[in-house]
């Protein structure tokens, strides 16, 4: 009976985690590495907490290399910012 119990709580976990993950998804705007850039190109005179917040709610669809990574932190106004790109950068690694 234990056994069927400890079933029944992983079973609703994996679920739990499997519609918290995809929302993350459906909440994200999914980009590709040139959109990143026209985005990036397009936030020039914003400051560096607007900037970090439109990247936060951003997931790539490819992975970033880092000269690449590097190029785009040096256009980025502040430390939150960069920040939120090495974020982003690192959650591409996680693409099935």
């Amino acid at each position: 009976m234990s056994s069927l119990r400890t079933q029944k709580m992983m079973r609703g976990l994996l679920l739990v985690l499997f519609v918290a993950s995809t929302l993350h998804a459906l909440a994200s705007d999914l980009s590709t590495i040139a959109q990143l850039e026209q985005t990036l190109a397009d936030a020039r005179g914003r400051s560096d907490k607007d900037v970090a917040k439109q990247l936060g709610k951003l997931q790539l669809t490819e992975r970033l290399s880092t000269l690449r990574l590097e190029k785009l932190q040096a256009m980025l106004p502040g430390e939150k910012s960069r920040q939120a790109l090495l974020v982003l950068a690192r959650s591409a690694f996680r693409i099935p």
